[in-house]
């Protein structure tokens, strides 16, 4: 049985958040207490289960394991030009507005999938959708970013939807697991699938007339394999080795990659690149001047809201961004190691992607000599794949 703590990952969202602004001393002591009484909620729902952290789903664990890392005797004060975190925004009706959307997708997808000008009727419509959130946000004097995060989820889903390569790669992922499905056993009801942004990794739900399975845009690249499996384990039908495949994914860099993705879609909120440990902004400057002789314009710089295990830094290059993992942030991480983390991303700016017989290369012959003028290069490499498998297994 999976073991799901529903809220963990919002409140580690919420409390790393008031890390980066700095917590105002008055509010240290109840700011310590919200983490350990967080800690202490996860630890006593693992035990009453007869499970550990470490046997939780990726998400959350990653998100219990970065708590565990704060440093509470040196919490962060505000600097003088620290803006506060702006408090939540809610635009009542947005939720539906996206959920809609997904299901005319399905409703509509052979006519979607044989014709060009119906995709793009579509994603102008999307697009004008999230057009309308930014303006509800302005006359708010707020961006997206301040939005309750359900609605920024379904805000960067619309975003991550209006661009064709995106929208293109939805189609093709339903069609897939339509395919699949329709090898499988017969289910008792028809079958409705959707592919919609949301912490779990799946959703199952049933009406009258038909079973619907939601399932998390991380498995847009997923193959026909990993759809059975997830097929068989939505609907209780799973072997062990099917079961293991899918949590396997979940941690997978692919899985990961489209998460971080669509991060890159919200816009990045002030002050944030201070980290507890580390600083993204300084880290920037460093490596700019020590290897790119201070010619790169600087990215946008940006920490992942979640922590992730395989993919530690991720550069979009459609936003000029560059997203470190929070999982980094931590005490053990060495200095050259995160810069050199920085310095990887920084080498994706200046070499960007080419393209080979149809196949999508971004680290060239020339990235990776490049990459390897790094000191330390061997050094920091093993860190991280220590770093990552340890963070894999739970430690």
């Amino acid at each position: 049985m999976v073991v799901r703590i529903h809220g963990l990952v919002r409140a580690h969202k919420i409390l790393r958040s008031q890390l980066q602004h700095g917590i105002p001393v008055p509010s240290q002591s109840q700011f310590r207490q919200e983490v350990q009484q967080l800690l202490r909620k996860v630890e006593d729902i693992c035990s009453s289960h007869r499970i550990t952290p470490d046997d939780l789903p990726a998400p959350s664990r990653q998100a219990y394991q970065s708590l565990k890392t704060i440093d509470l005797h040196k919490l962060p004060s505000p600097s003088q030009h620290t803006p506060l975190p702006p408090r939540p925004l809610r635009i009542p009706g947005l939720l539906h507005v996206g959920q809609h959307l997904t299901s005319r997708i399905w409703e509509q997808l052979d006519p979607l999938a044989l014709s060009s000008d119906a995709q793009r009727q579509l994603r102008l419509e999307i697009a004008a959708h999230a057009t309308q959130i930014e303006t509800l946000c302005q006359q708010q004097q707020q961006t997206p970013s301040a939005l309750e995060e359900p609605s920024q989820r379904v805000y960067a889903w619309l975003c991550f939807l209006s661009r064709q390569d995106h929208f293109s790669g939805l189609l093709q992922a339903l069609l897939c697991v339509r395919k699949r499905a329709k090898s499988l056993p017969p289910f008792p009801k028809p079958l409705r699938i959707e592919i919609f942004p949301m912490q779990a990794l799946w959703r199952t739900r049933i009406f009258h007339d038909t079973l619907l399975l939601r399932c998390n845009p991380g498995f847009l690249d997923a193959d026909e394999s990993l759809w059975d499996a997830i097929l068989c384990s939505a609907f209780a039908h799973a072997t062990t080795e099917q079961k293991q495949i899918v949590r396997a994914y979940a941690d997978h860099e692919d899985y990961q990659d489209i998460q971080l993705t669509l991060e890159a879609f919200l816009p990045q909120p002030p002050a944030s690149t201070r980290g507890q440990h580390h600083n993204l902004r300084e880290s920037f400057l460093r490596v700019n001047h020590a290897f790119f002789q201070n010619q790169l314009t600087s990215p946008q710089l940006r920490w992942s809201h979640r922590p992730t295990s395989r993919i530690l830094g991720h550069y979009l290059s459609s936003h000029d961004q560059v997203m470190i993992s929070t999982s980094l942030d931590h005490p053990d991480v060495p200095r050259f190691v995160f810069d050199f983390v920085m310095f990887h991303e920084l080498l994706h700016k200046k070499h960007g992607t080419s393209y080979q017989q149809g196949r999508r290369i971004v680290h060239s012959n020339d990235f990776l000599a490049e990459e390897r003028t790094y000191p330390r290069y061997h050094e920091a490499e093993s860190f991280l794949r220590s770093w990552a498998r340890d963070h894999l297994r739970g430690k």
